[in-house]
């Protein structure tokens, strides 16, 4: 709970990073941004699920173009999956299948990547680890307790890590007994996902006012939590209360926001909002992914992306460390991004200042 929390409320721990990296790099009069250094600093040599699958994709990659044996391929292919078709699960999936992997590998031979070259790189990038992070405490003069605040960080993210690990293998491992249940309840697996905990039961013992209730839910819904209890909008009550709270979804007039860098770098490109897994098809190599917060089941497109910009998040969530890990460009906490931006956007993101432009 510590690392969920650590960032709670308003960026506390981010902005704290943030002001002391820019304070320190101005004071000494450093040539590297803050953000670069930054980069450096929380860096884990630890490989995170995302890597691991990754890696085993160059494999099959580099076994295919070296082995003509189809069967065998058929079968490492088969291993790969049953070994990570959660990674991306989210929170209701799919599993990821052979379909994909194979189109992945199609992919990958269409933008003739080279897996040796790639491991070389890897290689590489996993002994310097250790090497950036002293250089960077050394170039910032950091004292010891300065040098454990930047631990804490990479232990933080660290933890983050395997929460969201657990958490998406924890999704993926309930499928099955939802699967199971939702057959007993002659209704779909998808809108099972939409039932409370305190439902299951209902649905199991046959409450029919409940489960008509479940395909509305997927459509449009809203969970309240309030003092005296909880309650589950759906169609125009739903929509009204949403309409009270937002008032407006698209913010006209605005051309440029602001955010914290999470990974450094400048790309232009087409605005992609893409928030659910559903989304994803319309995103395209070199798009910038716009999303209000990023999450394991957009990863694939996170892949594609020039850079990304969130909404939410402070360093170390999701689209921080996923960015770090494709060293992908990344402004995280503009807080309006998919209200300001629309698909096909033309924009810039600035993420060694921290800013989005639409030009």
């Amino acid at each position: 709970m510590i690392a969920t929390l650590i960032d709670i409320p308003h960026a506390t721990f981010t902005k704290y990073i943030e002001n002391f990296l820019k304070k320190r790099v101005e004071k000494l009069g450093l040539k590297k941004s803050a953000a670069e250094y930054y980069q450096d600093l929380s860096l884990i040599q630890e490989t995170t699920k995302v890597q691991e699958e990754e890696i085993g994709l160059l494999k099959l990659l580099q076994f295919s173009k070296h082995n003509r044996d189809k069967k065998l391929l058929t079968r490492k292919i088969k291993q790969h999956v049953d070994q990570f078709c959660w990674v991306y699960y989210g929170y209701m999936g799919p599993v990821f299948t052979k379909k994909r992997v194979l189109k992945e590998l199609r992919d990958l031979s269409k933008d003739k990547v080279n897996p040796a070259l790639k491991f070389l790189n890897i290689a590489k990038d996993a002994r310097q680890v250790q090497t950036k992070i002293r250089n960077a405490e050394k170039a910032l003069k950091m004292s010891a307790s300065e040098r454990g605040l930047f631990e804490a960080l990479r232990n933080t993210i660290r933890m983050k890590v395997l929460r969201k690990d657990a958490l998406t293998f924890s999704f993926y491992a309930l499928e099955k007994p939802l699967q199971e249940l939702a057959k007993r309840a002659e209704i779909k697996l998808v809108d099972l996902q939409f039932a409370s905990p305190a439902e299951f039961a209902k649905i199991l013992n046959g409450d029919k006012k409940t489960t008509a209730d479940l395909p509305r839910r997927r459509k449009y819904a809203v969970y309240v939590d309030l003092p005296g209890g909880s309650r589950i909008l759906t169609g125009q009550k739903a929509r009204r209360l949403i309409k009270t709270i937002h008032r407006g979804e698209i913010i006209s007039g605005v051309t440029e926001l602001h955010g914290q860098v999470a990974c450094p770098g400048k790309k232009r490109g087409k605005v992609k909002i893409i928030n659910l897994p559903d989304e994803m098809s319309k995103m395209k190599k070199g798009d910038i992914l716009v999303s209000i917060a990023t999450t394991p089941d957009i990863v694939p497109a996170m892949k594609k992306a020039a850079a990304i910009v969130t909404e939410q998040g402070g360093i170390t969530s999701h689209a921080a460390i996923v960015s770090r890990e494709l060293k992908v460009p990344c402004i995280i906490g503009t807080k309006i991004a998919t209200k300001v931006f629309k698909d096909g956007d033309l924009v810039e993101v600035d993420a060694n200042k921290g800013i989005v432009r639409k030009f």
